[in-house]
């Protein structure tokens, strides 16, 4: 069989996807091969009871060209997120100015940086001492619990452009799984063929020819091969079972695959009864703690009973191993405490009425932000 002209792409993310369509448009004989049973790959839109929950990825980080012209092609709309921003500390739940408490004092510090350190390195060199011991938890705790990455190895200089930025965050209407299938259904009118459910095991290539292995032992042939997959499956060791092993070893790329950050995350989606925090505090947004669930957020500017948690950076490590329900534990715990409510009552752990809707979503997400090094 002929391979001339023929390209296998490994993963159906959203790069995937728009890899796939401008290659076939452009004359290729496209084959994706798809670990999961559908497209999307980090993005997981999930349709409950009669609301939509972001398992996955869930804003538009900036104003991102290709991402709006893409949301344009769908007919979709994007909204901007909003909302106030909520800190608990020291037993009290206060809205404070800005999305970071020390934003302007770490700023006017990180545009004197010349040379890159990590985050960690820099706050030890610039705040150091007792008297700055709150500032240096709350930093960290952004770069950990929102960024997902490890305040060792993040690069402070990274952290400068992320906080020059300013740009608004937004979400698409109607969640990323328009998007997703909209881009699938493209790839398929340009005759792009796909295969779901077949995690890739082996990679045998040559100039001009490679020959793909599936778990189930399928085997597909193309002249040329595009890598999708997750940043995390690169920096896995070939021989790990659940690895993608190339022969020959591309060492090179994965050595530079594991000089890249990737953090893990658990992320809670928890849809109550009805919207209680705004009641005392109307118009939340995001909210920022030092309880094992450290960061949530609600749909604003939009009206939900919908709470999402976010558990990322090294502090996860602690609980992947914890069942479902320890999980949901921890969450309720820690909205107890912040909200100061009993975790018994109906309102946070939805057990008492039937009325009292509480779904948990407790996945590992993998997230990424550039180390140092």
């Amino acid at each position: 069989m002929s391979v001339r002209d023929s390209i296998i792409i490994i993963g159906s993310g959203i790069c995937g996807l728009v890899a796939a369509r401008e290659l076939a448009r452009k004359g290729k004989k496209v084959t994706v091969l798809e670990a999961l049973p559908e497209p999307g790959g980090r993005i997981r839109s999930i349709e409950k009871d009669k609301h939509r929950f972001e398992a996955g990825a869930e804003f538009v980080h900036g104003n991102l060209p290709l991402t709006f012209s893409l949301v344009g092609e769908a007919g979709l709309e994007t909204v901007v997120s909003g909302g106030a921003v909520w800190q608990f500390k020291g037993g009290r739940l206060q809205e404070q100015e800005g999305f970071m408490e020390h934003g302007e004092e770490l700023g006017a510090k990180l545009e004197e940086l010349k040379n890159d350190m990590s985050v960690k390195s820099f706050l030890e060199q610039e705040f150091g001492g007792a008297h700055h011991e709150d500032l240096r938890r709350e930093i960290t705790r952004f770069v950990e619990g929102y960024d997902a990455a490890d305040a060792g190895k993040a690069s402070a200089l990274t952290l400068a452009k992320e906080l020059d930025a300013d740009e608004d965050q937004y979400r698409i209407k109607g969640g990323y799984g328009p998007l997703v299938s909209f881009m699938e259904q493209e790839c398929r009118q340009s005759g792009v063929t796909f295969f779901f459910s077949q995690p890739v095991r082996e990679v045998t290539w040559k100039k001009g020819e490679v020959e793909v292995k599936t778990e189930e032992g399928q085997v597909y042939k193309a002249e040329k091969l595009l890598c999708t997959f997750s940043l995390g499956l690169w920096q896995q060791d070939p021989t790990d079972p659940t690895s993608i092993a190339f022969f020959p070893e591309l060492k090179e790329k994965r050595q530079l695959a594991r000089q890249f950050g990737f953090g893990p995350v658990i992320k809670f989606l928890l849809l109550f009864r009805d919207a209680f925090w705004e009641k005392d505090h109307p118009g939340m947004g995001f909210l920022f703690s030092q309880e094992a669930v450290p960061t949530w957020w609600t749909q604003a500017p939009g009206k939900s009973p919908l709470l999402t948690g976010w558990l990322a950076g090294p502090a996860v490590l602690e609980y992947t191993s914890l069942s479902e329900g320890e999980k949901l534990e921890l969450a309720i715990g820690s909205l107890s405490r912040i909200f100061d409510l009993p975790a018994s009552t109906d309102i946070l752990t939805g057990q008492r009425t039937e009325e009292t809707t509480l779904i948990l979503s407790a996945i590992i997400f993998p997230a990424t932000r550039k180390e140092t090094g």
